[in-house]
Order: C-alpha cells, then structure tokens, then sequence
C-alpha cells in the first residue's frame, strides 16, 4: 500500500491543478479494527436491541468477533419513559444486568461505557404530534451525560415497518416524522444521530418483507446485516477522524 501511496503523491505534486479530497486518498480500517472499536460500547433498547443482541452472541459463539466486546442490554417493553428514570421499580420495565434489575442512569455510572447506543421508542406509540416523546428522548439523553459525562452518545433512527403493519400507532410515515424531530434534537444537543432506517428500507419507504422475522417490524438475520453493517460504517467515519 504504501508505493501506491507514493505514486499518489508524486501525481498530486505533479499536477498541482488537481483537486484530491481527503476521503479520495483514506484508507479504511481492517475490519479486525473496526469491530475492536465497540469493545467498551454499551447497547441500550427494547426488543429490536434483543435481536441484535441475539445475532452477535451467536456470531461470537462462532469464534466471529462482531461489535467486538460491547454489552447489549435490552428489555422487550422497554420506552423512552423508562430511560427517563433514575431508579429502578417494581411498577416499571426495567434492564436486567447481573441478574438484577436496572435503571439506565445506574447502569450507566455503574458500567461508565465510552459510547452508547440507544435505540427507543417503538414501545411508546407515535403520533402526529410526538413533540412531548422528543421531549422525554432529551429528558433522557441529559441523564445519561449526566451518569457517563465522558460517553459518546449515539442515538439511532426508528427502523422501519413493512406494509402489513396495521397497529395506527407505528405507522410508517408517524416513524419518518419521529426521525425526523430525533435527528433535529440530536443536533442540537451535541448528539450523534445514526440513521439506521434508511438502508433497510426499500424502494417503497418500508421495510421489505424478506428483512423481517414476523412481517411487521422485527429484523430477519439480513436486516441485523444491514444493521450491523451501518454501525461498522458509523465506526469507520469514527477511526478515519482520528487518522
């Protein structure tokens, strides 16, 4: 790699004129790296986290070291209301973790990962107006800065449903709009915002139906692919800054 580097040189120097972007000339990071880069992330969601979860636990079991050592921890019901809280309840969904139950913020000064990745909200029922959700998702972000004031937060897009989806609350275009605001807020707190929707979506807008597990929202192993893959990308971008 490297002579090519050099030849790449001697053409800019050669032809001053020539305008070569920074990303023309990048190499990326061998997989082997990018995968090492989660090894102190921690996943935070609902059911579509278990599944993902699921996926990389069974990869690892095959001596495959996908998200490299990040902890996913997931509890199927689990809503934005419930990461807004600081403590654990009897009345409430919690996270399970050591076999006890958790609230976000404990678990987070408890385990004071380098990045999180939250994925929320398919549990709390969209609407046109969902400004009050948005508002709860902030509520819940500044608890998390808060307890891992040192974390990098990434928050990720609502995935898509397929066309058989008939519950009025997840309906595609409410999800596109709640996107929408998420990704607005994010920006303006400082967040990073990880679009995940828009690779598995087809040409339709929807989530085509050979993605999903049950016909309806949950991800097939080809939708955890497409996942998976926009998280390596996401690491990518990451490790190129640092170059």
């Amino acid at each position: 790699m490297k002579p090519f580097f050099i030849v790449l040189c001697c053409v800019i120097a050669l032809f001053p004129g020539v305008s070569y972007t920074e990303e023309a000339i990048q190499l990326e990071h061998p997989q082997a790296e990018v995968d090492h880069w989660f090894d102190d992330a921690l996943f935070i969601g609902d059911s579509l986290t278990r599944q993902l979860h699921n996926t990389v636990m069974k990869e690892r079991h095959e001596e495959k070291h996908t998200l490299g050592k990040a902890l996913m921890l997931a509890s199927p019901n689990y809503t934005i209301y419930n990461a807004t809280r600081r403590f654990s309840s009897e009345n409430v969904v919690n996270i399970q973790y050591r076999g006890l139950d958790w609230s976000v913020f404990k678990l987070l000064k408890d385990v004071q990962p380098a990045k999180v990745f939250i994925l929320l909200g398919m549990n709390d029922g969209m609407k046109k107006s969902h400004q009050h959700l948005i508002v709860r998702y902030a509520k819940a972000l500044d608890l998390m800065a808060e307890a891992a004031p040192d974390a990098m937060l990434v928050v990720q897009a609502l995935t898509p449903v397929t066309q058989k989806m008939k519950d009025p609350l997840l309906q595609q275009d409410l999800i596109d709009s709640f996107n929408a605001s998420l990704a607005s807020m994010c920006a303006e707190k400082g967040v990073y915002f990880l679009d995940i929707a828009t690779p598995l979506k087809g040409e339709d807008g929807f989530l085509p139906m050979e993605r999903s597990t049950d016909q309806r929202i949950h991800l097939n192993l080809e939708g955890i692919k497409i996942w998976v893959d926009t998280l390596h990308s996401f690491a990518q971008t990451r490790l190129q800054e640092h170059d």
